[in-house]
């Protein structure tokens, strides 16, 4: 990070996330490496069971689920009879043009 000149950049700290950052004395260790402040970041979560879920290894599935909620249009998303269809459309154009004499 600091050959990249990135760790200049950072601001305000790092955050740790995942399962590994509840290893006891991770934060400490990443403080005296980053010579920052460091957090263990934990999911915000409404209308959940905090207790199951405010653990820093669900972050990742957490915020894909919250990525592909709020990046995907379900309304255009295609079928699966359509998929299937364009699938077996392709397949049958290659059999085809292997075919070609």
């Amino acid at each position: 990070l600091r050959k990249q000149g990135v760790l200049e950049r950072i601001g305000a700290g790092v955050t740790l996330g995942g399962g590994g950052s509840l290893i006891k004395g991770a934060a400490e260790l990443a403080g005296q490496v980053f010579c920052m402040p460091v957090r263990v970041g934990r999911p915000k979560l409404v209308n959940a069971k905090q207790e199951i879920l405010n653990n820093p290894g669900y972050l990742t599935p957490l915020g894909l689920l919250h990525w592909g909620k709020h990046s995907t249009d379900v309304a255009e998303a295609p079928s699966l009879a359509s998929m299937l269809r364009l699938d077996l459309s392709r397949l049958w154009e290659a059999v085809r043009g292997a075919f070609r004499w």
